[in-house]
């Protein structure tokens, strides 16, 4: 791991991930470059270019080109182009171009541009989970039954 510190604030501190990355670097800001990593936490902004992450959150914006994330968590802006990722969630704006995506939860405007495919959307997502907790209570209710008896 190589970290990267602008004097002796921790305000500015910026990590950067290399291949050979620990499970959970955090920092204000996060930049993965050619990189597997399994987790990484940036109070502020998180950059993921030409990596495979398994779960990354940034506290403001995150940008993600030609990467894998298993879930990308954004509190405010998400951009994510010629990837794939299962979870991408934002507080406010989406921006998704010819990257596949599984579950997109976005708090305002989702811009799909040209090549870019996502299996559900925001409103898709919650009615999904709505039915699949109705369907499992339903289940959990007959099997309760079928056990008393």
């Amino acid at each position: 791991m190589e970290e990267n510190l602008s004097g002796n604030n921790p305000e500015n501190e910026q990590i950067e991930v290399s291949p050979e990355e620990q499970e959970n670097p955090e920092a204000k800001n996060a930049v993965v470059v050619n990189s597997l990593a399994g987790s990484v936490t940036a109070a502020q902004d998180a950059m993921v270019e030409n990596s495979l992450v398994g779960a990354l959150a940034a506290g403001n914006n995150l940008w993600a080109e030609n990467s894998l994330g298993g879930a990308l968590a954004a509190g405010n802006n998400l951009y994510f182009q010629n990837g794939g990722g299962a979870v991408l969630v934002t507080g406010n704006q989406a921006e998704v171009k010819s990257s596949m995506v599984g579950i997109l939860v976005a708090g305002s405007e989702v811009k799909l541009e040209e090549g870019s495919k996502v299996l559900m959307t925001t409103q898709q997502a919650i009615a999904f989970g709505a039915a699949f907790g109705t369907a499992l209570a339903v289940v959990s209710a007959l099997l309760r039954g079928f056990r008393r008896r």
